[in-house]
């Protein structure tokens, strides 16, 4: 349960890199974001756990959310961004 990921949210040219803390993997990440907006992921700078009903648990003392070119691959075990279909896809 304590695999992190990152989540990629296009802003422009840009790309907000929101870290989760925890059940990053895919056959949980990809149906929680299905159940959430970028605005609601926006609001936070780290994220501690998305549930599949899309309630979203943070840390008391978050770490600053980095903006990067491309999605931020590397520092977690899974990045996912938005297709062009804008469906969230490993990345």
């Amino acid at each position: 349960m304590g695999t992190a990921a990152t989540i990629s949210i296009r802003k422009g040219a840009r790309f907000t890199n929101i870290l989760v803390g925890n059940d990053g993997y895919p056959e949980h990440m990809l149906k929680a974001l299905a159940n959430v907006t970028d605005e609601q992921l926006l609001a936070f700078s780290e994220i501690r756990f998305i549930d599949t009903d899309g309630t979203i648990e943070t840390y008391p003392d978050p770490q600053p959310a980095t903006v990067t070119l491309s999605p931020e691959r590397g520092m977690t075990s899974y990045t996912y961004a938005r297709d062009e279909s804008g469906t969230f896809q490993l990345v």
